[in-house]
């Protein structure tokens, strides 16, 4: 979705969820549209989305906070996971590794910002 800054307008609908199927193959929407019939089902999700934010249609429906953050929920969730075997080599291959690298900044690269932050902070002061 696209929204205009000045307006707050949506000046182009982004895309939805427009098909829905559990495991067994049962639709629970399809094009869009709940199918008739359709099983009652539980949705986790969190309660931005709940509360109707990014525009999903949750149409106030009832829902429940676990009152935790969404870094301790991932923690737990991984946690819950190590603890039942969930977390292996075989689910999580080492063909990830290199994904996340530490990185030196070059002498050049740490002169610009500290040049930036004390054009920054000089700024701030004449302002104020």
């Amino acid at each position: 979705m696209i929204i205009d800054n000045q307006t707050l307008a949506i000046t182009q609908q982004g895309t939805r969820i427009v098909d829905v199927l559990l495991e067994d193959g049962t639709a629970i929407i399809r094009g869009g549209q709940i199918v008739a019939n359709a099983p009652t089902i539980n949705i986790a999700t969190i309660d931005f989305l709940a509360r109707g934010g990014d525009e999903y249609p949750f149409g106030g429906l009832p829902f429940t906070t676990l009152g935790v953050t969404y870094q301790q929920s991932l923690f737990n969730y991984l946690t819950f996971l190590d603890q039942t075997g969930g977390v292996t080599a075989l689910a999580y291959p080492v063909g990830g590794e290199g994904r996340i690298t530490t990185v030196v900044p070059e002498p050049a690269s740490v002169v610009l910002l500290v040049m930036g932050c004390a054009g920054l902070l000089a700024r701030r002061r004449s302002v104020a």
